[in-house]
């Protein structure tokens, strides 16, 4: 898609009511075969790399629950723009959320992807966040800086991701790029050669498929299945 003259830009968005993406297919994870563990794992860094050396605009409009994996995807992008809510919601103890959690699982969020969250919180709030694996409510995460807009519901995120897309396509592309480029270039460090992407997967799989992590997803694991029953 990157070199398809086609395609000028790419929303990110769900047709799941109230979830964006709920991160990574915890079946992949949970009691794993070590070398489709690897393979998807892999395929994982390829997905950050993608994201962050991607030629063309990218907006998610973000119209869902977005924890884990779900908001690192929604931080590769250029603009994020999430709705508050389902339509017609007024509670707001009802807001969609969004955050790096993983380490309410035992597990540690992807190192590579630190220094974004970072960029877009600040150190400080990053940290304790990611310490606590606390995600934060659609309103609360523009105030942190990690969402850029908030907007009522899902159509009204659509329609503000398709208006930024606009104002991008206006920016002649190639120094457009060359700015998200530079900027970008710390978000690669951690996976720039084969070493490095090798030593990621090696102390991942390791940890995923430690005791501790595989209980704490046995009970995950569990707790849906019961909720699903109900």
């Amino acid at each position: 898609m990157g070199s398809n003259e086609e395609t000028k830009a790419i929303v990110f968005t769900s047709a799941i009511p109230t979830v964006f993406s709920a991160g990574l297919d915890l079946s992949e994870v949970h009691n794993p075969q070590q070398q489709r563990l690897t393979l998807f794992w892999q395929s994982f860094q390829e997905l950050w790399l993608i994201l962050n050396s991607f030629p063309k605009p990218l907006v998610a409009a973000i119209t869902g629950n977005s924890p884990a994996a779900g908001c690192i995807l929604a931080m590769g992008c250029d603009y994020r723009v999430m709705a508050r809510g389902p339509k017609g919601n007024s509670d707001a103890r009802r807001q969609y959320r969004i955050g790096l959690n993983e380490t309410k699982l035992g597990i540690t969020a992807p190192a590579w992807t630190m220094p974004a969250y970072a960029y877009l919180l600040g150190s400080r709030q990053a940290e304790r966040l990611l310490q606590l694996g606390e995600t934060s409510v659609a309103d609360e995460a523009q105030k942190l800086g990690l969402v850029d807009l908030v907007v009522e519901d899902e159509e009204k995120a659509l329609e503000a991701a398709y208006q930024m897309v606009d104002r991008f396509l206006l920016i002649p592309q190639n120094s457009r790029w060359m700015s998200r480029d530079m900027m970008r270039r710390e978000y690669l460090q951690m996976l720039a050669s084969d070493e490095d992407r090798n030593y990621d997967t090696e102390f991942t799989t390791q940890m995923l498929a430690s005791p501790e992590v595989q209980q704490n997803l046995n009970t995950y694991m569990e707790r849906l299945k019961s909720r699903t029953r109900k």
